[in-house]
């Protein structure tokens, strides 16, 4: 790894900051106190995009948005315009297809593989610094730990969006002394996810480590990390199965259902849950939700039912198209890799049931 790291040209910087760029501003928010940079970095990496065109060492890629993808976002418009508060839907609908369509224009110019290398460290040493500055709240600060990213629900998201590549990476490495560094990276990341809180990202970990475990050898490090993860979920979950905030969120389920069964073709627009939430709110609400916390109901009550078979036929063609690409392609970066896209697909799911 550090041999091919060393190959790192003009363009290879670009990808990988982009990349970086990418991974910074898809969390909800920066480190406390700073300014509210999710605002800022798609304009650094639009910025960035740009300097790699006009000097060549990127090249224009090819818009490769997926069909299921696309008659999602067909539906989100026709919701938004159809919505009965379009000043609300038009421009929630404008800000999440504009993320959406850079985010594939973004990955279209990652596509080559000889970035991965240094995609994977740039993964490794943003793990490092969430896990220095996780450790720092929870022994020095004793405070909440959220990492660098604001909430523990975007830390334990980095967390199993990140491990499963860490563990590519060291099952193809062959330097002893990589691979371990690595393994303690990986077993440090795992640990984030318990000191997040967020019992279903130790549930996604679980089912994550179990199939990696299953799908790879050596199967070492993977059948370590799910042993790992069960000690954790006993630690962390056991005797804390409902909070007071978990009954609230099952009533914003109920209404999201309701506002899909009120609106079943195009629903009631993108964005537009927390207004509904505030005209009826549950009983007893201590707090206003934003969504409903659950990306299937939010789907189905913003942007109507169709968008629930539309949504599983993109999850299924992606997987799909991870069968096509093991079988047709000759680097063992990809037979390493697509296990962890597989891994990171599954854990997502699991985490979709309480995130949005």
């Amino acid at each position: 790894m550090i041999r091919e790291a060393g190959k790192i040209d003009r363009t290879t910087v670009l990808r990988s900051l982009l990349i970086i760029l990418l991974i910074v501003a898809a969390q909800q928010t920066p480190w406390p106190g700073a300014p509210d940079l999710q605002a800022t970095v798609p304009f650094l990496a639009g910025g960035v995009l740009l300097f790699g065109f006009l000097t060549k060492q990127l090249a224009v890629p090819r818009f490769r948005m997926p069909k299921a993808l696309a008659c999602l976002l067909l539906l989100g418009g026709v919701s938004a315009l159809l919505s009965p508060v379009p000043w609300i839907a038009i421009p929630a609908f404008v800000e999440t297809a504009l993320w959406i369509m850079g985010t594939v224009c973004l990955i279209s110019v990652f596509l080559p593989s000889s970035t991965r290398v240094q995609v994977v460290l740039g993964i490794a040493l943003l793990a490092l610094q969430q896990v220095i500055y996780a450790c720092w709240q929870l022994f020095i600060a004793k405070v909440e730990v959220t990492g660098t990213l604001g909430t523990p629900n975007a830390l334990a998201r980095f967390a199993i969006l990140s491990w499963p590549l860490l563990v590519a990476a060291a099952v193809r490495q062959r330097t002893a002394w990589v691979k371990v560094v690595l393994a303690v990276l990986i077993m440090m990341t795992a640990c984030l996810v318990v000191l997040s809180g967020s019992r279903l990202a130790v549930v996604a970990f679980i089912l994550q480590a179990g199939y990696v475990a299953g799908r790879r050898r050596p199967r070492t490090m993977a059948a370590g990390a799910l042993i790992l993860s069960m000690i954790l979920l006993v630690t962390a979950v056991w005797g804390n199965a409902l909070r007071d905030d978990d009954m609230q969120r099952v009533e914003a389920w109920r209404l999201a259902a309701d506002l899909a069964l009120r609106n079943p073709l195009t629903g009631t627009g993108s964005g537009t849950f927390a207004l509904y939430f505030r005209m009826e709110p549950p009983a007893g609400a201590p707090q206003m939700l934003e969504t409903p916390h659950n990306l299937w109901f939010r789907l189905a009550c913003e942007t109507g039912l169709l968008s629930i078979p539309l949504f599983v036929w993109l999850i299924l063609a992606g997987w799909r198209q991870l069968n096509r690409l093991k079988s047709e392609s000759p680097d063992d970066a990809d037979r390493a890799f697509i296990p962890a896209v597989r891994a990171i697909i599954l854990g997502m799911l699991v985490l979709s049931l309480a995130e949005f």
